[in-house]
């Protein structure tokens, strides 16, 4: 009889030692999530806060609204330059007014007439030269007004021409590369005023609100933070020892109170450097351990009951 009871403790004591081997597998650690911080690059008044904490948003839904007054004025003037350059390109094309190329067809046609004039005098001045009956003086300023007038002609012709092409080419890609200048300013004076209100990026829950309306917020400051299972992340510690067992890619099973199943996760990050026990891991044996920080992330779905800070276990995959 003592001989099976004695079987019977060196049995209990063999299971107890082969649990404590497959706790020893068991690591520490946390709930941990990437927050989606919301804010403008432009300080303003917050003029209205849509969200509580602890609300659920769907994407696309409007969260808040700073003071876009600044912004909307810059976009109006904005508009007006790209207005006021494509006018100014629209008229180097267009060439002169219809009134002014008018103008130059009148001097053209008035100073044909008078070269008629002056070509019929030089040809009468002419037959009379042959004749003797004029002297050279009077022929050759016939010849110079004859010549003077054409030149004039000439000289109108080409300003009709001119002004009907519009302005150089070279003025006219200047004039184009303003327009698209402007244009560049209209886009980044409108994304300045699309930066003073902010909708969810994603569905999420409100994890925090930073300013109430009315108060000021700093450029860059963000209002309010966001929290989706997505980005839900499970934080935990191991040895230098067994960090060697662990690489980016493994699997681990993650057990939380309240889940019934374990569920699979894959190691993403080991930190290279080590620190000190982390102040969310309660076990007096491990304290005072210099220990290596492992980040995995959920494979599937991460489960909704999940709440960052919350203790889990964690079980590598060999």
């Amino acid at each position: 009889m003592a001989k099976v009871k004695f079987i019977f403790l060196f049995l209990a004591f063999a299971f107890l030692i082969v649990s404590c081997s497959d706790n020893s597998t068991k690591y520490q650690g946390y709930v941990d999530a990437d927050f989606v911080y919301l804010a403008s690059p432009f300080g303003a008044v917050l003029e209205k806060l849509a969200v509580d904490r602890g609300s659920r948003v769907i994407a696309g839904d409007f969260l808040f609204a700073l003071d876009k007054a600044p912004q909307e004025a810059a976009e109006t003037e904005a508009r007006r330059l790209v207005a006021q350059a494509k006018a100014t390109l629209e008229d180097m094309r267009k060439g002169l007014r219809p009134s002014e190329i008018n103008a130059i067809e009148a001097r053209l046609s008035k100073a044909k007439k008078e070269l008629d004039l002056a070509e019929k005098e030089l040809k009468r001045l002419q037959q009379l030269a042959l004749e003797n009956f004029v002297s050279k003086n009077d022929l050759d300023k016939a010849i110079t007004k004859f010549e003077t007038t054409q030149k004039g002609v000439d000289e109108l012709k080409s300003q009709l021409e001119t002004s009907r092409l519009g302005a150089r080419s070279d003025q006219i890609l200047a004039a184009e590369s303003n327009v698209h200048a402007m244009e560049a300013n209209l886009e980044k004076a409108a994304w300045a005023t699309s930066q003073q209100s902010k909708t969810a990026p994603i569905d999420s829950l409100v994890f925090d609100t930073f300013f109430k309306p009315g108060e000021f917020v700093p450029a860059g400051k963000p209002v309010v933070s966001l929290l989706s299972p997505q980005y839900l992340k499970v934080r935990f510690f191991v040895s230098e020892q067994e960090r060697s067992n662990l690489t980016p890619g493994s699997k681990v099973l993650v057990q939380a109170d309240g889940l019934e199943e374990k569920i699979l996760a894959q190691i993403t990050y080991i930190a290279p450097q080590a620190e000190y026990t982390s102040p969310f891991i309660y076990s007096q044996e491990q304290r005072q351990k210099l220990v290596f920080m492992v980040e995995a992330r959920f494979e599937g779905p991460s489960p909704i009951s999940l709440s960052p800070g919350q203790p889990v276990d964690v079980w590598p995959l060999r």
